[in-house]
């Protein structure tokens, strides 16, 4: 992936590019933004950019030719001189200096899948079971490697992706190798959590805010770059909330689908009798997939649901996202006109936030619904 297929972050690019061009790249930068805007992307790309033997100089920019070895191995991230330091299972206790020999076989075959997934896809998110922090091991593994001289040119690149997943002890070791840096190395960290990493270990990177990016942005990279049609790029922009992720993950097909799953749930919630067995099954019905993506962009969907209620409410009911849905929207409306909707959009928002935390799907929607249900009948 090169700068061209990063969606949007065009700022970022050019700092960046004027870092390479310059001589000024950074031991370690800290790229700090939402969730699934791009940041483990931009940073493998950056990566890709510094090793590129055939780097193309154009108009003040530099890039990637992706065509050379190098190019190559960075697209199936294989190239010898990056790491990608990521959150690991427990594993088995043992005197093993590699933190993937103490994985059993179904966790290693676990990883090795989402390492695929990672590197056909560098925008994809790895999910892992039992992976909740960076262990220190990984962190000492990678430290001895970098003890070693390189065995191929270039300048080597580490990749700590959702840093703040850092347990204490993990993070302490870290710090100490951001304390006594390399000149032939430059470490990214990526964070939608900054606030719950070590100020000591923030202080001693160059910080990159990212911002999510504008639909208007993503809809037009989604045609140029990713061969989606006029239709589904705007909708999938839409859809994204500035979360190229969420567009690269919409699929029409399911939209109107999973949206009156959602609708269902709250309809289930708001009746006045039996609304706890009704709503119960809704619920179990719906995170039977295990799926959190899915649970996630179930979430977004009904989110823009009550936007668009709001919308209507507000006199903006001309631009409706489901717009095939109006007259169930302007029924809605009508019937709760009195009632805090965007309170209501923000226990959604809410409800996104916990999913990535391994909240039980089934607790985020049961708490949710009930929110709502305050929210609309008291």
């Amino acid at each position: 992936m090169s700068w061209n297929k990063i969606i949007g972050h065009e700022k970022i690019k050019r700092i960046l590019q004027n870092d390479i061009l310059n001589n000024s790249i950074a031991n370690a930068y800290c790229f700090v933004g939402p969730e699934g805007i791009g940041k483990d992307a931009m940073a493998i790309a950056f990566a890709k950019v510094m090793n590129c033997k055939q780097a193309v100089h154009e108009n003040n920019t530099v890039d990637a030719c992706g065509v050379c070895k190098s190019c190559q191995q960075f697209d199936s991230l294989s190239h010898p001189n990056f790491e990608l330091i990521f959150s690991l299972p427990t594993g088995k206790p043992g005197d093993s200096e590699s933190p993937f020999e103490k994985l059993d076989n179904e966790q290693f075959a676990e990883v090795r899948r989402e390492l695929q997934s990672k590197s056909e896809n560098h925008y994809h998110r790895m999910e892992i079971k039992g992976a909740n922090f960076i262990r220190v091991s990984f962190i000492r593994f990678v430290k001895r490697k970098l003890l070693l001289s390189n065995s191929v040119p270039g300048r080597r690149f580490i990749l700590v992706s959702r840093a703040d997943e850092m347990n204490v002890e993990s993070a302490n070791a870290f710090l100490k190798t951001l304390e006594e840096p390399h000149n032939d190395v430059t470490i990214v960290l990526t964070s939608s959590k900054a606030e719950g990493m070590l100020p000591t270990i923030m202080s001693r990177c160059r910080k990159v805010q990212f911002s999510p990016v504008e639909a208007g942005q993503i809809k037009k990279e989604l045609i140029e770059n990713y061969g989606f049609d006029e239709e589904s790029a705007h909708t999938a922009s839409l859809f994204s909330g500035g979360s190229p992720v969420r567009a690269l993950q919409f699929e029409s097909s399911d939209l109107a689908a999973s949206r009156n799953a959602m609708v269902n749930m709250l309809r289930q919630s708001l009746k006045r009798k039996d609304f706890q067995l009704n709503l119960s099954a809704a619920v179990e019905e719906l995170v039977a997939t295990k799926d959190k993506n899915k649970l996630f962009n179930d979430l977004k969907l009904f989110q823009l649901w009550l936007r668009d209620v709001s919308a209507n409410r507000y006199g903006g009911g001309a631009n409706l996202f489901n717009s095939d849905d109006a007259l169930t929207i302007i029924k809605f409306d009508s019937a709760f006109r009195d009632k805090n909707i965007l309170k209501a959009i923000e226990e959604v928002d809410a409800s996104m936030a916990l999913v990535h935390r391994n909240v039980n799907p089934q607790l985020i929607l049961y708490k949710l619904f009930f929110k709502l249900r305050e929210i609309f009948l008291v």
